[in-house]
């Protein structure tokens, strides 16, 4: 069966990941800065801007999930880059992104998310094949900081994305649990 490594599995969207994986048949790896104590999985310690952790956490992987973190939005090119190259390193078939935020048409669209397209081209250069996911609305967001307080303290609601965009909720809450 293939083996999938999942950078920032044991997050709350990386474990859902790595749940689904199992669930559907694959071998699951999770890689992660911090310990992760499991005896259910693999795990190999890497940080993300340390690109030869990656490179060594990847090898062997068939396939690998990275999931960014949106608190190091600002280094989201070089995290990137580095991801790229240590999985091209070592020869995985598929690169799947999540960038957990919103990808602009074009660099320099709003706030930091125009990182997100920077970060791509730095990605599709590294040339491992790669699918990236830019999710739009996050329910579980709701419950962060950054919305819960406007939501229950203000009585508002507001979610940084173009007006004009239309976009679908995703609940990871749904999976949580198995």
């Amino acid at each position: 069966m293939a083996l999938v490594s999942v950078l920032g599995g044991s997050g709350d969207q990386g474990s859902a990941q790595v749940r689904q994986l199992e669930a559907a048949g694959y071998d699951v790896r999770i890689v992660s800065r911090n310990p992760v104590e499991t005896s259910r999985w693999e795990w190999r310690q890497a940080d993300i801007f340390d690109e030869q952790s990656l490179t060594a956490a990847f090898a062997g992987s068939d396939a690998v999930f990275a999931n960014t973190p949106v608190s190091h939005r600002l280094e989201r090119p070089r995290m990137i880059g580095h991801i790229g190259r240590a999985a091209q390193a070592v020869g995985v078939k598929r690169l799947v992104w999540n960038t957990a935020t919103w990808i602009p048409e074009r660099p320099g669209d709003p706030f930091v998310y125009g990182d997100n397209t920077i970060a791509i081209n730095i990605l599709f250069r590294t040339g491992v094949p790669a699918t990236i996911f830019g999710g739009v609305l996050f329910m579980d967001n709701l419950l962060s900081g950054f919305a819960r307080r406007f939501i229950v303290e203000e009585g508002r609601f507001h979610y940084p994305h173009a007006p004009h965009m239309r976009a679908n909720w995703i609940s990871l809450t749904m999976s949580r649990g198995s």
